[in-house]
Order: C-alpha cells, then structure tokens, then sequence
C-alpha cells in the first residue's frame, strides 16, 4: 500500500507511529504535489478541516480515496465546497492531537457505501476504528471537550481549583487524565476551535465556551504548568 499524507507535524508523527511494516510511506505539502496515483493508493490529508478551501485541489481526483480531517469541518460541509462536484471518495478522521494515538481510531462516512472501504483500510492498516456519523466534533472529541468546558465553568464560579478537578476526576471516575491536564496534551487551541466549531454548528448551549476557556486560547496558555 501506498500512503500519501499531509499536516502538521505532530499528526504526521502520530499517523506514522500507527503504520504497519512494509507501508510505503510519504509525506507531501500540497494537493497539487500528487501526480498519477498507483491503484493501491491512500491519501491522508490530516488537516484538511483546519483548510476546507483545499477540498477545492482534490475535487478532480476521480479515482482519489482521501481520508480527511473531519472533526472541525464535516465532510458535508467538505463537499459543500466544491457544489457537490467531489469526484473521489471521501472519508473523514479524527486527526487532532493524540487521538490518532489511541487503541481505537474514529472515522466517520457521508455515504454508507464507502464502509466497505473503511473497513478494508482499517484492515490493511492494522487498526481498529469506530463508525460514526458525519457531523461536527465526531463523538469522543464532543463529548470530551464539553466536560473540559464545564471543567472551566467549575474553576470560574470558585467551586473547585484546576488541580482538584484533574485530581477527583483521574483518580474518582479513572480518566487517564483530568481534564485540564488533558486539554493541555491536546492543545487549548484545539479544544476551542472545536467547541466554538460544534456551537456553531448546533446552536446548543452545552457547547457555548466558558470564557476562562477563552482567556486561555486568546492568551496562548495551557491551563497547567509544565
């Protein structure tokens, strides 16, 4: 197999550390880099929804199989892009920071017809996935960033302190981590973006950013020390 792969470099790095033996591995910078592909062909764009305006470069592509950031943009919203024009198949992934690391990887599909194809991937891969539906923040990244969200409501309103939280809820419910230390391995930018991705999205309240959350994306700060 063939993997043609793009992004910044710690997605990159993790996709990587995920690939079996004998992949042939290669890291491109743009879409346009991509000449003929061979039949046995991958390629991951692993940023695509931090630029959804790239779609536009891969909508030609007829027989392109991309498996695309799809946590901040979903595919949906993708394919809007291009007026419904995409030619290849689409599939989307949860790419942000340290997910990719995780036992099980999260794809998600437009079209029921590509499971097929998701599931030989994770086969050729050597992966296990979950399935699930094309929408905004995916399923873990969703749930997770909305208690790291409430986690800030709690500080906020002096209910508790940062290390307390992290402490009751990695050693009381058995998280790996409390959710500030988690945020910070993720990134505060990345929890923000999208929230304020699937508010936007939904219109829901549960997902309406806490403003010491904000504080922290705007001033570049992890919420703990290192």
């Amino acid at each position: 197999m063939q993997i043609y792969a793009r992004g910044e470099a710690r997605r990159l790095r993790e996709l990587e550390a995920t690939l079996p033996e004998g992949v042939d591995y290669q890291v491109f910078d743009h879409p346009g880099a991509l000449g003929g592909l061979p039949e046995d062909h991958l390629v991951f764009d692993l940023n695509l929804d931090e630029e959804p305006e790239l779609i536009l470069e891969y909508e030609d592509m007829e027989h392109l199989k991309l498996v695309a950031g799809a946590v901040k943009t979903s595919l949906a919203q993708l394919i809007a892009w291009t007026g419904g024009h995409y030619a290849g198949v689409l599939i989307g992934i949860n790419s942000l920071p340290t997910f990719l690391e995780r036992p099980v990887k999260e794809l998600s599909l437009m079209d029921v017809s590509d499971r097929t194809l998701a599931l030989k991937i994770a086969a050729d891969l050597q992966w296990e996935i979950a399935l699930v539906d094309d929408r905004v923040g995916m399923a873990v990244p969703r749930v997770l960033f909305m208690i790291i969200n409430e986690a800030c409501y709690t500080v906020q309103e002096g209910t508790a302190h940062m290390d307390a939280i992290d402490q009751a809820m990695q050693y009381g419910v058995n998280y790996p981590y409390g959710p500030f230390a988690w945020a910070d391995r993720i990134g505060v930018n990345e929890v923000f973006e999208t929230l304020e991705s699937i508010f936007e999205d939904t219109g829901d309240p549960r997902y309406r950013i806490c403003p010491l959350m904000k504080q922290h994306y705007l001033r570049q700060m992890p919420f703990r020390d290192t």
